[in-house]
């Protein structure tokens, strides 16, 4: 990048306390600008005015990274999607329902499903309802799904990256989104972008797939 780490962590700490409204925590503010020093980072010559170029020949040289699908023909492992719709129409029983066919390497909706742990974080569901649905669904406790049922800390991000490259699951699933993230309203590009964007990153490194669900707000449209 041509720019210093630490130079870059004290700008995006400054312009995160003076800008950002409501403004992520520090913690949360020296990931991102970790992230992006590692995402850019300078290379072999190729900088130009803070780009990282890389040469067609090069690119084209490089060994193709097959596609793995976590959920086949929808979800993809390394990335990252979203479920989205309006208020109480069964998103998070989607999200249920595709934890438990992926722990069990089952078929959901007609499409196969890898085989794997899960992590769940039911962010805004007391533990009773998480227990309930899942029994409702036959599950028997054996099936390797680890549920966090409690609001995000504080530190949300950060945290969640490390929970994922310690465990490194088949499958995340964080409902709802905007109780991680804590921002105000998910419509903004920027801030959602700036708020997920080292989480979303950590997905390729890992090889996990990242499913989240998002309230629709009415007015909002898909």
């Amino acid at each position: 990048m041509g720019v210093p780490r630490t130079a870059l962590e004290a700008a995006l700490l400054a312009e995160n306390r003076e800008k950002c409204e409501p403004p992520l925590t520090d913690d949360e503010a020296r990931v991102l600008a970790r992230d992006v020093a590692t995402r850019y980072p300078q290379s072999n010559g190729h900088a130009t005015s803070g780009y990282s170029l890389t040469p067609l020949g090069e690119l084209l040289s490089r060994p193709d990274v097959p596609f793995e699908d976590v959920w086949d023909g929808r979800l993809v492992a390394g990335t990252l999607s979203c479920c989205v719709a309006k208020p109480k129409v069964g998103k998070g029983t989607l999200g249920r329902n595709l934890a438990l066919a992926v722990a069990r390497g089952e078929s959901f909706l007609g499409m196969q499903c890898k085989q794997g742990e899960v992590v769940y974080l039911a962010l805004e569901e007391r533990e009773e309802e998480i227990k309930a649905d899942f029994k409702a669904l036959g599950a028997t406790g054996n099936e390797p799904i680890h549920i966090h049922a409690a609001p995000a800390p504080e530190a949300a991000v950060p945290e969640l990256i490390s929970l994922v490259q310690q465990r490194r699951p088949c499958l995340l699933v964080v409902d709802p989104l905007i109780r991680l993230v804590r921002i105000r309203d998910e419509k903004p590009y920027a801030e959602t972008y700036a708020a997920l964007g080292p989480a979303h990153r950590c997905g390729p490194r890992v090889r996990d797939a990242h499913a989240a669900a998002s309230p629709l707000r009415e007015g909002s449209q898909t």
